[in-house]
C-alpha cells in the first residue's frame, strides 16, 4: 500500500477517521471548489493529514500551512507521499495574525488548529473576508451541543454564533466537519 493520508488517519482520537479524510477530499475536489490552482489555507499543520488529503485530491492547489509549532512531520509525510512539498508553504505564527494580514483571496480555508472557541472564533473572522466568493470554509473538530471531555473542542459554538444570522449555505455535515460556502 502507498503511503497516504489514510495511512495517518483512523479511528478517534486520531486527529481524522478515514471517513473526514475523503470528505476533506470531495471538499477540495474541482468538482466541489471549481478555482483553477486554488489557495487553500490549512490551519493547524499536526502531521500533515489534512495536507496530504488536499494535495492529494488537488496537485495544482498551493496549501499555506499555519502553525505555531513547526511540525517538521507535515512535509515529511507530504515527501514521503510523492508529494511535490513545494506546493506547501509552512507559516509559524497564529492564524488569527496572518488572516488579518492576508492580502489575497482565498478558495478554501481549513480550520483545525487552536481548538479554544476563543481561537475558532478568531480564525472565522479573520479569515471569513479573505474567502473568495464561491469558496468554502470548514472546521473539523465541530460538535452539536456540549464537546466531549477528550475534546474539549469550541468549534461548535464559534460557528453557530458566527454563522447564525448570515445567507450563508451549510454544504457539509460529516462526523467532525462543519463546511460553508460563501
Amino acid at each position: 500500500m502507498n503511503f497516504n493520508a489514510h495511512a495517518l488517519a483512523g479511528d478517534d482520537p486520531n486527529p481524522m477517521s478515514h471517513v473526514e479524510v475523503d470528505e476533506l477530499k470531495r471538499l477540495v475536489s474541482k468538482e466541489n471548489l471549481k478555482f483553477i490552482d486554488p489557495v487553500i489555507i490549512n490551519i493547524g499543520a499536526e502531521r500533515g493529514t489534512s495536507t496530504l488529503a488536499m494535495l492529494e485530491e488537488r496537485p495544482d492547489a498551493y496549501i499555506f500551512s499555519i502553525d505555531i509549532d513547526a511540525r517538521p512531520g507535515e512535509i515529511a509525510n507530504v515527501r514521503r507521499a510523492g508529494l511535490d512539498a513545494r506546493r506547501v508553504v509552512r507559516i509559524l505564527c497564529r492564524s488569527q495574525e496572518v488572516g488579518e494580514l492576508w492580502p489575497f483571496w482565498v478558495s478554501f480555508v481549513w480550520v483545525d488548529g487552536d481548538h479554544s472557541y476563543d481561537g475558532i472564533k478568531g480564525d472565522i473572522e479573520s479569515w471569513w473576508p479573505r474567502v473568495r466568493p464561491g469558496g468554502i470554509i470548514a472546521l473539523h473538530d465541530y460538535f452539536e451541543g456540549e464537546p466531549p471531555a477528550n475534546n474539549p473542542s469550541g468549534a461548535g459554538q464559534a460557528v453557530r454564533e458566527f454563522f447564525k444570522d448570515k445567507p450563508i449555505e451549510l454544504i457539509s455535515e460529516v462526523e467532525r466537519i462543519r463546511a460553508f460556502r460563501k
